[in-house]
């Protein structure tokens, strides 16, 4: 057995060349965990962003049914998204994570769906519409140079006349020629091919997602589980299957096992291999049966060929690797008296806060060994009979997607991971780039919506984004609620002086006065009404009003998310300020004529404008010079969200969108970690020497990175740093 665990990347690692028709982005966050054959994944997430996501997506992962433990950090989908397809391709173990993750990731996983089956329809209508304008045009011309050819006859020309005019029946005689025209010149200039949209397969369904969730198995943070105990060779869990899944019939060393263990695996393979030889030469016979039903099929059809086959004895190894597997066995006499007899004690988890998003975790998976060891005299001889037991942890930490420290989301902080570790794999998402202050983001955002002349849509992700953008608009309007009253009382006296104004004599001394006045209280209302937030704040998104109400009704964290409660905004502001769209009557109502042009703020998913309700609102807004888009997050430049902050044209359900309505992008609501705050991060964890530490959820600037966190005085001599790349491997000893 091999001392050691084999950490392989299968994702969140973007590509140095972004121009690359091969180009993947930081996405896809997937981990394989090998501990001496026991096999766990940390996350396994959708590739979004890059050029071949839907390859990179639809690969069944070839360890799917050997995994023996999947542990999800996050409810992102780029952490999350994959895991129904993981259990359709075969996956039955347990998934560990947090409860208020397991509850947003279900939600998540079944919005996914809902959206990519409209997005299939939609797909499906619009290319029924082109291939239906491309028969028709196909159709019109062909009749027009029959009708004009001279060698048809009379009940021929009726015909197609009489089917020309039916199939275009807003077309008459005298405009037939233009037509003709007009359907053959599109037809030379345009490919039907250039204008169908690619019907992308369904990864996986509500069944997949529900099968899903039954395999979550709850931690909160702060707490432990144990995985597995007592993993070891010398052990009555040694099987076949086990040491084939392990590659012990490929490797090129010798694998020792106890006598006893080694006789009974011998004993087995022996009984595998005449049990093999007889399958075989049963599927022989199989096969002759089978090929006379065949014949007999052809003269006789009555016969159902699908029920008279008879089915193969299926062959697991063949009889070379089997024989390969006992040639690399062998037996050591008084094994479990050797000096060292490392034993795997025990695999566990430990969950801790990740401060990301409400329920995301750092991961600290620790590996328990226990070896025996001979008591040594004082003149270092041995004493028959007695030994002692030592134990030892190896520390694995997979820190997930890490929270802001310096400007924390709502969430809170990164914990602090009190143990030494041996590796840690830390993202680096903003690696050498850190984030403006929030609070002067804050004033920027603001200022945005007074300054708005129509609406304002806010792309954002439905979780934790948009909570967070709510209750920072919220906020605000508490603080202002001063301003408001003020604004009520100025209102009220403007409208009493102009009552007066209308009983006083036109161009007397008090009329003057009274105007002069008014113009004065009309200025400062202006400015009040510039500093009170009076919008409707609309938010668009099934899955926003889910996760919101899981956030108000857990009870670890409902605290921070009083104010989205209808009955609260009530009590503080005198009106419900959020309203929740219900579906397409509730959009469309947003843009009917006595409305085009009010002000309100929409807030809609998705952030990166990808899918989902923002794309009904964009149709309306993205040539709107009044209106405004405020993005709140990161948007990958090949996304719609990254084409509109580039003002470059976007295409939705078919049509064509120019980016005419204002813009602002502001950077500082990331959910992330910043360069200087990962430095502090790392800082305060404690490294065993010789430890590794391994940047993934990263791009090319993790090189520069690396070369930064060894200027940290308690990492500098003692780790080893580690910039991989998609699908690479790094082994870790385990302490004995």
């Amino acid at each position: 057995m091999k001392n050691n665990v084999i950490i392989k990347y299968f994702g969140g690692i973007e590509s140095d060349n972004k121009k690359s028709p091969n180009f993947v982005s930081l996405t896809g966050s997937s981990t394989l965990v090998d501990i001496n054959g026991f096999l766990g994944l940390i996350d396994y997430g959708m590739f979004q962003g890059g050029k071949n996501d839907e390859k990179y997506n639809q690969e069944p992962f070839e360890l799917a049914e050997k995994l023996d433990f999947v542990v999800l950090t996050h409810a992102h989908l780029d952490h999350c998204g994959r895991l129904p397809f993981l259990v359709k391709s075969g996956f039955s173990g347990p998934i560990y994570t947090t409860r208020l993750t397991g509850l947003q990731t279900k939600e998540m996983l079944f919005d996914y769906v809902r959206i990519m089956k409209a997005e299939i329809d939609k797909s499906k209508n619009l290319n029924k519409k082109v291939s239906k304008k491309f028969k028709q045009c196909e159709f019109l011309v062909r009749a027009y140079e029959s009708l004009n050819s001279n060698k048809l006859s009379r009940e021929d020309r009726e015909k197609i006349e009489k089917k020309l005019y039916r199939k275009f029946p807003e077309i008459d005689s005298n405009e037939l020629n233009l037509a003709y025209l007009e359907a053959k010149d599109y037809l030379s200039k345009n490919k039907e091919s250039d204008y169908l949209r690619k019907v992308d397969d369904l990864l996986f369904d509500e069944s997949d997602v529900e099968r899903t969730f039954s395999l979550f198995k709850f931690v909160d943070n702060g707490e432990e589980i144990t995985v597995k105990e007592n993993i070891s060779f010398f052990t009555s869990e040694v099987s076949i299957e086990k040491l084939f899944s392990l590659g012990v019939d490929k490797n090129e060393e010798k694998v020792y096992l106890s006598v006893e263990i080694f006789n009974k695996i011998v004993e087995e393979i022996g009984q595998r291999i005449e049990n093999t030889k007889k399958a075989l030469k049963e599927n022989l016979e199989i096969s002759k049966r089978n090929d006379k039903i065949k014949s007999e099929y052809l003269s006789n059809e009555n016969i159902d060929l699908e029920d008279s086959l008879e089915d193969y004895y299926e062959i697991p190894y063949s009889i070379e690797q089997l024989k390969n597997l006992k040639n690399n066995l062998s037996p050591k006499v008084d094994f479990k008296d050797e000096l060292d007899s490392p034993l795997i004690k025990a695999i566990k988890l430990r969950f801790f806060s990740a401060g990301h998003i409400e329920g995301s975790s750092q991961v600290l998976l620790q590996i328990v060994t226990e070896t025996a060891k001979r008591v040594l005299g004082v003149l270092n001889k041995e004493i028959p009979g007695f030994k002692r037991k030592t134990e030892k942890t190896t520390n694995l930490l997979f820190s997930g997607d890490l929270g802001r420290i310096s400007d924390p989301n709502l969430p809170g902080i990164p914990a602090k991971i009190p143990f030494k570790l041996d590796y840690a794999q830390v993202e680096s998402t903003y690696a050498g780039r850190n984030h403006e202050k929030r609070e002067e983001m804050e004033k920027v955002f603001f200022e945005e919506l007074e300054n708005a002349n129509g609406k304002v849509l806010i792309p954002a992700f439905s979780i934790q984004r948009t909570q967070e953008v709510l209750l920072m608009i919220l906020n605000e309007m508490k603080k202002r609620i001063s301003d408001l009253k003020e604004y009520k009382e100025r209102k009220k006296e403007l409208k009493k002086l102009k009552e007066t104004l209308l009983e006083t004599v036109i161009d007397s001394k008090k009329a003057i006065n009274i105007s002069k006045a008014i113009e004065i209280l009309q200025k400062e209302i202006l400015g009040l009404k510039k500093s009170v937030i009076f919008q409707n704040i609309i938010v668009d998104s099934p899955l926003s009003k889910v996760i919101t109400n899981i956030y108000r009704n857990d009870k670890n964290i409902n605290e921070k998310y009083k104010l989205l409660d209808p009955a609260e905004q009530i009590r503080v502001f005198g009106r419900q300020v959020i309203h929740f769209l219900e579906g397409k009557k509730d959009q469309e109502k947003i843009y009917i004529e006595n409305k085009k042009n009010s002000k309100e703020i929409i807030v809609s998913a998705a952030g990166m404008c990808e899918g989902g309700s923002i794309l009904f609102h964009l149709q309306n807004i993205l040539e709107d010079k009044d209106a405004k888009i405020v993005f709140v997050g990161y948007c990958p430049e090949s996304t719609n969200g990254g084409k509109i902050k580039a003002r470059k044209e976007i295409f939705i359900e078919g049509k064509k969108f120019q980016v005419l309505c204002e813009l602002a992008d502001l950077k500082g609501f990331s959910a992330h970690i910043d360069g200087n705050e990962l430095l502090e991060y790392l800082g305060n964890l404690d490294f065993a020497f010789g430890a590794k530490l391994a940047l993934n959820h990263g791009g090319e600037a993790r090189k520069d990175f690396a070369e930064q966190i060894l200027t940290l005085d308690k990492i500098h001599s003692k780790v080893n740093i580690l910039v991989p790349d998609l699908f690479d491997e790094v082994s870790i000893n385990i302490k004995k």
